[in-house]
């Protein structure tokens, strides 16, 4: 597969953050991949792949419900979201690390052609 066409969202540089943009890959005109994060990294830029957050759990009774949900649906008790604990999914998972890398690096050229406009 071929990475067709890359398009780049910057965010503000807040350096308490290291999340730098948003992208979308697309590949042999065929398959899009959207919302893959631009991290700044120790070692340089990477990606994140995008993902979902699972099912929340309540603390008092053990169901499971969605994080649009405030309330446990069965307990009624309120959700209190500890960010911490948050676990997630991935959506998209490259299994070609060749594929990666070619995504990676037009992804990364693309952020830095952004960067200087």
């Amino acid at each position: 597969m071929e990475v067709t066409k890359v398009g780049v969202t910057k965010v503000s540089l807040d350096k308490r953050t290291r999340f730098r943009g948003f992208a979308t890959v697309e590949l042999d005109n065929s398959v899009v991949i959207a919302n893959i994060r631009i991290i700044d990294g120790e070692k340089g830029k990477f990606l994140a792949m995008p993902s979902v957050e699972r099912k929340r759990v309540c603390k008092s009774c053990g169901a499971k419900f969605s994080r649009s949900d405030r309330y446990c649906p069965k307990c009624g008790v309120e959700a209190v979201i500890n960010l911490a604990e948050l676990k997630h999914k991935s959506v998209v998972k490259i299994i070609d690390p060749k594929l990666l890398e070619k995504i990676t690096e037009a992804v990364i050229k693309e952020y830095e052609r952004v960067s200087k406009l």
